[in-house]
């Protein structure tokens, strides 16, 4: 499964569109105020609110998010700051995010197994930031979609606040790579569709 998210500056944040075959699945809006955040996600059509996340907490090396869903708070935490490593716990299931060095990418794993990896197209010129995100089929969208909001909010921060840290050419290499990383991207890796052995 491919999803494909169009992020637009927004008065106070940003709106982002999130389409799967061309077509609208989820809408969000992020607000920032005074260093907190919080993004709203809904359903297609705006029917209805799935998600909301916000900073639970921002300290340099170990920033925290919650995220409400399905009527519950849960912690997206940093394990390594320097080295782009996440952890979630849903389900009694363990999700864990990798960010790679010298890239915009991120891969995610669910309880050791690599479910999804995701990419962001900077703009250099006007227009909309793209990420193209593919995924197991039966891949939580919702969940999948917030990390990747959350860590778009978290590069964010991370070249406003510590441009020394992470530099950019306006494109896609990041300086992260004299820190290193916990796990290289599989280039190898590719998603599971419903109709194959999952």
């Amino acid at each position: 499964m491919k999803l494909n998210i169009e992020k637009r500056s927004a008065s106070i944040g940003y709106d982002y569109e999130v389409t799967q075959n061309n077509e609208n699945i989820f809408t969000a809006v992020s607000e920032k105020f005074l260093g907190f955040l919080n993004i709203k996600v809904w359903s297609n059509n705006w029917r209805e609110q799935i998600v909301k996340i916000k900073n639970k907490r921002f300290t340099l090396l170990k920033p925290r998010y919650r995220i409400y869903y399905q009527n519950r708070k849960l912690d997206f935490r940093t394990i390594s700051w320097y080295k782009r490593h996440f952890q979630f716990e849903y389900n009694e299931s363990v999700y864990e995010i990798y960010g790679h060095h010298k890239t915009w990418k991120y891969s995610v794993y669910l309880n050791s197994n690599q479910i999804a990896w995701w990419d962001k197209k900077t703009k250099i010129s006007q227009g909309p930031d793209l990420f193209e995100i593919d995924m197991n089929d039966n891949c939580n969208k919702e969940l999948i979609v917030s990390f990747c909001l959350i860590l778009d909010n978290l590069i964010e921060i991370c070249i406003g606040e510590r441009g020394d840290l992470f530099h950019s050419d306006g494109t896609v290499s990041l300086g992260f790579n004299k820190y290193g990383e916990i796990k290289a991207f599989n280039k190898a890796w590719t998603p599971k569709e419903l109709n194959n052995d999952l």
